[in-house]
This record gives C-alpha cells, structure tokens and sequence, in this order.
C-alpha cells in the first residue's frame, strides 16, 4: 500500500507472515527514515524513526526489551 506522510510518497510494507490484517506495516523514505503503523489503521497514527533510531528500536526488541 502507498501513501503520502508529510508530502512524502511512502511503500508501505508487512511480514508475509501476516495472514490477517492485525499487523505492523514499514516504510522507508527517501532520507532513510523508518515509519511504522499498524495496517488495520492505515490513515492513523504512526512512529517515525531515524535511521539510528531505527537500529536502537530493533536493538531493543531482539534483546527483549518490549517483551509482555
């Protein structure tokens, strides 16, 4: 799916893992930043990340720390 965030014309993506549309969905743009949004809401909210930020996001869930 693509749509416009900030003027910006973005390709959003999800896991093929996703078999309904309960999921994240992810986009980069052209200054590598990272959105993130969730697909049963694609005109919502979303987190906007650097590409640094990026990486420390990541970083942070495979050590667990978003765990439940």
């Amino acid at each position: 799916m693509t749509a416009s965030r900030n003027d910006r014309i973005l390709d959003w993506q999800r896991s093929s893992y996703c078999a309904d549309n309960a999921c994240v969905e992810v986009a980069v743009d052209d200054d590598g930043d990272r959105y993130l949004r969730n697909s049963e809401q694609p005109a919502g909210p979303y987190l906007r990340f650097s590409a640094g930020g990026w990486e420390a996001f990541v970083a942070d869930l495979e050590a667990g720390w978003f765990a439940p």
